[in-house]
């Protein structure tokens, strides 16, 4: 219900905030995974987790911390006071647009426990997310569709 620009710029620096805190534990625990060579933190069944840690890490920090911190909460408080104007253009768009950034995090984490998770790398280049690579098509469908 509340539109306001100065509101959404905190909305978005929170939700930002929190899905930073996310992908710094993932880092947390890659930086674990790779502190020394005998002892495993993650199971050396699932082989694939370190390349999923590593594609969820660079997702949240890119396109769910500095994205909507930047452009979403500085951009909503800022640049609507340097401007002059009373409001953003679109309010309600805008806070739509937080609730869809929410929508697509549980995207992002539904393509951790779908199948065999999405390890394609933050840049979803075709070596890696094509299927012959024993990913699943669910898992990154699901990043792709987190992304949109």
């Amino acid at each position: 219900k509340n539109c306001n620009h100065k509101r959404l710029g905190i909305y978005y620096l929170f939700s930002a905030f929190i899905f930073g805190i996310s992908g710094t534990l993932v880092s947390v625990l890659m930086r674990i995974e790779l502190y020394s060579s005998g002892n495993r933190i993650i199971s050396p069944e699932n082989q694939n987790f370190y390349n999923v840690s590593i594609t969820l890490h660079g997702f949240l920090m890119i396109f769910f911390l500095v994205m909507p911190g930047l452009f979403g909460g500085f951009g909503n408080y800022f640049v609507v006071i340097f401007q002059g104007s009373p409001e953003v253009v679109y309010p309600r768009v805008n806070n739509f647009s937080i609730f869809i950034l929410s929508l697509s995090y549980l995207f992002l984490m539904l393509s951790l426990i779908s199948e065999f998770g999405g390890g394609t790398g933050w840049t979803l280049y075709p070596p890696l997310s094509t299927s012959f690579m024993s990913l699943s098509p669910s898992s990154t469908g699901n990043l792709i569709f987190g992304l949109l």
